[in-house]
């Protein structure tokens, strides 16, 4: 059964915060905790947009996290050849393309005041169709990623460094598509070939320069689909 959504941001700019993190990493417990909490939160997907980018880096050590992708810890790596973070790390938190550390005592994700355009994302059956109406002078070509989110997860984690957890996760990044535009409209297919049985998922979107990882505009929301 497929349900037709819809989701809107809002012409002020909503903050795509990121984590890198892996199962097999000691000290990446606590960032995962900040954002399960931010589920919880009321202004979750219309002040912020949390993605979790599970890396495969740390899987030598013992265990081997299922929801890493080597595309992942490729993604991270970009983003220090374009100065968002200045090293390659777990846990690594980023807000709007660069680190943020405040996670650490808990602050509350930044707010952007930023007016910079609706970004409208709908899917159909797989189709997904989204437009930004851009209220800036912005670069020619734009990049939309669109990525399906695991929530609720749950692992037990057998050996490695977190050997005799339970880990909870949220936000997880199961698929991500981009796809480029000249005229801030895009239509296609969304495939997503994750095996993973999960109860509860969300689906989100931003927007990016093309060749750039920095966002511009972010939307998402839980998506009501039981196809994937």
């Amino acid at each position: 059964m497929v349900f037709a959504q819809s989701w809107e941001s809002g012409e002020r700019q909503v903050t795509l915060i990121e984590l890198y993190t892996s199962e097999g990493c000691s000290s990446c417990p606590p960032a995962e905790a900040y954002f399960n909490q931010l589920k919880n939160r009321a202004r979750l997907w219309k002040d912020y947009v949390p993605v979790v980018f599970h890396v495969d880096y740390w899987d030598y050590l013992g265990w081997k996290d299922i929801y890493a992708r080597p595309e992942h810890a490729l993604r991270q790596r970009h983003y220090v050849a374009q100065g968002g973070v200045n090293s390659v790390y777990t846990p690594a938190v980023l807000s709007n393309g660069y680190a943020w550390r405040w996670w650490r005592v808990n602050s509350e994700v930044s707010v952007s005041e930023n007016i910079v355009g609706n970004l409208k994302l709908s899917i159909n059956d797989g189709e997904v169709d989204a437009f930004f109406n851009a209220k800036q002078t912005l670069p020619a070509s734009f990049s939309l990623n669109v990525a399906l989110l695991g929530m609720n997860i749950n692992s037990e984690i057998h050996s490695g460094e977190n050997e005799g957890k339970t880990a909870e996760h949220n936000f997880v990044v199961l698929c991500h598509a981009q796809h480029s535009s000249d005229n801030l409209h895009w239509k296609f297919t969304f495939n997503c070939n994750s095996k993973l049985s999960l109860s509860e998922r969300s689906l989100v979107a931003w927007i990016t320069p093309v060749g750039r990882l920095k966002p511009i505009q972010a939307v998402g929301g839980t998506y009501k689909s039981v196809n994937y």
